[in-house]
């Protein structure tokens, strides 16, 4: 421990929050299950290839699955 610092200062407090996220699926509709039953999440926006999904703490959750179309390969993850 630095002998100069004093234990009983008060620390700065660091912290972070996550508002929300885009998570790339393969397929739209399961996943639209799986959030909505498992986090119990409210469907805000609906497209074709997309979805907002909103939890009950407020947090927001991008999926989007990409066209098949032109790729030979489709990557799932978070971004």
């Amino acid at each position: 421990m630095d002998a100069d610092r004093d234990s009983s200062a008060p620390r700065p407090e660091i912290s972070a929050h996550v508002a929300s996220c885009v998570i790339r699926v393969r397929e739209l509709d399961p996943s639209l299950k799986f959030y909505c039953d498992v986090f119990s999440c409210n469907v805000a926006v609906r497209e074709a290839d997309m979805a907002l999904l909103v939890a009950p703490n407020g947090f927001h959750i991008y999926l989007h699955a990409p066209s098949r179309r032109g790729r030979a390969a489709i990557t799932a993850g978070v971004q």
